[in-house]
């Protein structure tokens, strides 16, 4: 994926965005892993990634913990549901089977607005 920094572009890998199914014009919290400057080409090589904010996530926060988020939208993959979530700027592709109660029975009554604060267990 092609993302623009003001005057420069950089490159995002697929595998470094965690399937979130991102639009064109969507902003992108991200970091930058290379930044080598190229003298043939006279331009900047900028490499993107998302697994460094992943990993400051993880060592944050415990498993089973619950935290809260805004649901954005609700994802229906090959015999999945997820929700898009964020928390401090960071997207989230949650499964179904993460959300507490009662946001998964909403989430399956089809009742959740974007902004909704959601409890997540991580």
């Amino acid at each position: 994926m092609i993302v623009h920094l003001g005057d420069f572009t950089a490159l995002a890998l697929r595998q470094g965005l965690y399937n979130i199914p991102y639009n064109e014009g969507d902003d992108i919290t991200s970091v930058v892993v290379e930044n080598v400057y190229d003298e043939e080409k006279h331009r900047y090589k900028i490499l993107l990634s998302l697994t460094p904010i992943y990993d400051n996530f993880c060592k944050n926060h415990e498993e089973g913990e619950h935290i809260l988020c805004k649901y954005i939208k609700t994802i229906h993959n090959e015999n999945a549901i997820s929700v898009l979530a964020s928390y401090d700027n960071i997207l989230f592709l949650v499964p179904l089977k993460r959300l507490a109660e009662p946001f998964k029975t909403k989430l399956t009554e089809d009742s959740l607005v974007e902004g909704t604060e959601l409890e997540l267990n991580t």
